[in-house]
């Protein structure tokens, strides 16, 4: 299950989920590896006969098969990371996948940020919620920044809006609602 971090400082708020992998994926992965390796094992032994050639060939083509259109959720599931970062003006979210980090997202906002939290299941007394941040803009209409999901116990909820609140108490309006 994923674990997610809330710290401060005199300037900002930061919150870093760190993904693990689950049970079945790990199971996948394995019959995926197991495969391709055999198969790779049986092609580089068995070259003269070539019935075990061809099915040693057929294994790894179907490793590569099942793990290449997975690639960007597998890096995610093994060494993903997420930050964000709240300041008074912006927020910003930076995805890091291990080998891949991609450039950091800033979400510019006047005024007011808000949220809403979104259940989505619960694990272990703890929820899966889908976090929707927006503002809004001079004409007072509703603009939507971005979203993340998160795994949060009620008291780590708590204290990411008692962080953000006690931050921007003068500067910022933090509120819920919208959706």
């Amino acid at each position: 299950m994923n674990t997610t971090t809330i710290n401060s400082d005199s300037v900002c708020v930061y919150m870093r989920t760190k993904v693990k992998i689950s049970a079945s994926f790990k199971k996948f992965l394995k019959i995926v590896g197991f495969s391709f390796t055999l198969g790779l094992l049986i092609i580089s032994i068995e070259s003269d006969n070539p019935g075990l050639y061809q099915f040693g060939i057929i294994l790894t083509l179907a490793a590569l098969v099942l793990i290449l259109p997975i690639t960007r959720t597998l890096l995610w599931n093994l060494f993903g990371e997420e930050y964000l970062s709240f300041s008074s003006k912006s927020v910003v979210q930076q995805l890091n996948y291990g080998i891949v980090i991609l450039p950091s997202e800033t979400y510019l906002f006047n005024g007011r940020l808000n949220y809403k939290f979104e259940n989505m299941r619960i694990v272990n007394d703890t929820e899966e919620v889908q976090i929707h941040f927006f503002s809004y803009d001079e004409m007072d209409q509703p603009v939507y920044l971005f979203e993340t999901k998160a795994y949060l116990s009620v008291a780590l909820a708590e204290s990411l809006i008692r962080e953000l609140q006690k931050k921007f108490d003068y500067t910022l309006e933090v509120s819920t609602g919208f959706l």
